[in-house]
């Protein structure tokens, strides 16, 4: 670090022949003069805070940003997954699909999402993100709108291609705010709570759904009114975040300027960064030689497998055991039950437990083979009504506990990458994984398999197979990583206990490779 890096502590001479407390300042002026306005935000302020003081600023966060970003992923995933509930009632016979047109209008909203995800993360790292998702997400209530009007296949794929461009900025948007407010080892259960929306939103309006199923008269067929219904709460949230959902610290309103030099203080501190509006190519490179990245789009690429069957298939193969339609529907209500306490306890252990903080992949691969098992069980069951078709509806909910792996990995690739540009370019890759295996995933359940879906089950089970041996790896190789950083300090004599020092190192915006300070977490 340069001699101009050094961070220098001020204290008031009167203040100490007074016997008051000094005031804990740093310098911070070679950042602010590079227009670092997150170091401007920390100018004169007294770094020293009580925990009273830090316990206010963060109740704050917890209570506006985490509901905003709960309810803005929870629609993402209701608005997206309500064509599977209409499809259980009678979408399919009324806009006359044939062969895969169902398959290809689920596939078709993540080839929205895909062709969008890249030119979305350049507009959230250049313009404020709030209003950027805030726009988008108003924008794409439009097309649940339009939803009432389409007549066949040529206009659900249209209005679904829509809907994915318009959400392709929601979800890395909620994962770098996370990364940028609070600091790493508070991240797991934050990404929880607002991942966990995902999960407990639809168990209402799943009995919303079956309320509207019992439609039999009127101006509509009875599941366009569930379009209707998501396209008004979609506007109404979307205008939430619109004006709500901060960019940074540095500029968010609703914050006292003490509270943002709090927020910032804990979040340099834990090296994970906070937002650069400066392009830096070498981050990029870093990026796409780190093994760690391709890990990370990986897991997301599996993980979602099988999410994607739950959401889009367990209604069909719950109607094959000899439920009918409305049934079915309803019987998906146990599976979101069990993904959302999957979500909440990793959650809360990886962020609460000493132990776990550091060993949450050990929770996901549990959690994983607990999918595998399930999945196995409903592989090997003989297609047909069953005597036990409760039982094999109980291993359909198990199957989505695979829902807590989500949040986790965003969490881990916030947690462990550093760098604006970086991440930036790591959350674009993970959600470039995450369509790519959306648009696959639904491919391998054959409509000729339905509802047993041999292929898509085989399909499934690979993949967690992967996933699991990918967590694994995961673990060992950061464990790895941080023994390295741990020599390496030793040798360069480096005092890993300035607090000023590592404070200025997260205010620098560099990568997690080449920040001495940084240490991951698995």
């Amino acid at each position: 670090m340069s001699d101009s890096l050094k961070p220098t502590s001020s204290f008031l001479s009167d203040a100490k022949e007074e016997g008051r407390h000094a005031p804990h300042t740093i310098d911070a002026s070679l950042l602010a003069a590079a227009k670092d306005d997150n170091a401007q935000a920390l100018a004169s302020q007294d770094l020293d805070f009580s925990p009273e003081e830090e316990r206010g600023a963060v109740r704050k966060l917890d209570l506006i940003m985490l509901p905003l970003m709960a309810f803005g992923t929870g629609f993402q995933l209701i608005d997206k997954s309500a064509l599977g509930s209409a499809a259980t009632l009678t979408l399919k016979m009324d806009l006359k699909l044939v062969g895969t047109q169902y398959n290809w209008a689920v596939t078709i909203y993540y080839l929205g999402l895909l062709v969008a995800t890249w030119p979305a993360n350049l507009l959230l790292q250049k313009y404020h993100t709030g209003r950027v998702t805030g726009i988008a997400f108003i924008l794409w209530s439009t097309t649940m709108f339009g939803m009432l009007g389409v007549k066949n296949f040529g206009g659900l794929a249209a209005c679904r291609f829509l809907l994915g461009v318009l959400e392709s900025p929601m979800a890395p948007a909620y994962t770098l705010l996370t990364s940028r407010f609070w600091p790493q080892h508070e991240q797991p259960l934050r990404f929880a709570l607002w991942t966990i929306a995902n999960t407990v939103l639809p168990i209402p309006f799943t009995f919303i759904y079956y309320a509207l199923g019992h439609i039999k008269s009127g101006p509509l067929e009875a599941w366009r009114y569930i379009f209707l219904l998501l396209g008004i709460c979609t506007a109404i949230v979307g205008t939430c975040i619109l004006f709500f959902l901060p960019d940074k610290p540095s500029s968010t309103w609703w914050l006292s300027p003490r509270r943002r030099a709090i927020i910032i203080e804990r979040v340099a501190k834990s090296q994970v960064g906070i937002k650069s509006h400066e392009f830096k190519w070498y981050q990029v490179k870093e990026a796409l030689l780190d093994i760690k990245v391709w890990m990370l789009v990986l897991m997301i690429m599996t993980q979602q497998a099988g999410v994607s069957l739950f959401t889009n298939f367990a209604g069909l193969i719950i109607k094959g055991f000899g439920y009918s339609g409305l049934m079915a529907l309803l019987l998906n209500v146990p599976g979101w039950a069990v993904a959302s306490t999957a979500v909440l306890s990793v959650g809360f252990l990886a962020t609460k437990t000493e132990f776990f903080r550091t060993r949450k992949t050990w929770l996901l691969t549990a959690v994983t083979g607990l999918v595998i098992a399930s999945a196995a069980v409903l592989y090997t069951q003989p297609s047909g009504k069953h005597e036990k078709k409760a039982l094999l509806t109980i291993f359909v909910s198990l199957v989505n506990s695979v829902g807590c792996g989500y949040g986790n990995i965003l969490a881990l690739g916030g947690q462990n990458i550093s760098g604006t540009t970086k991440k930036q370019t790591v959350v674009t890759l993970m959600f470039l994984g995450y369509c790519v295996s959306n648009i696959c995933i639904p491919q391998a359940f054959l409509t000729r398999e339905a509802p047993r879906y041999q292929t898509g089950l085989l399909t499934v089970m690979s993949c967690q197979c992967v996933l699991f041996v990918t967590y694994i790896s995961f673990y060992l190789l950061l464990s790895k990583e941080n023994r390295r950083k741990e020599q390496e300090s030793v040798e360069k004599k480096q005092d890993q206990t300035d607090g000023d020092a590592a404070l200025l190192a997260g205010l620098a915006d560099e990568t997690d490779e080449l920040n001495p300070f940084f240490r991951y977490s698995a």
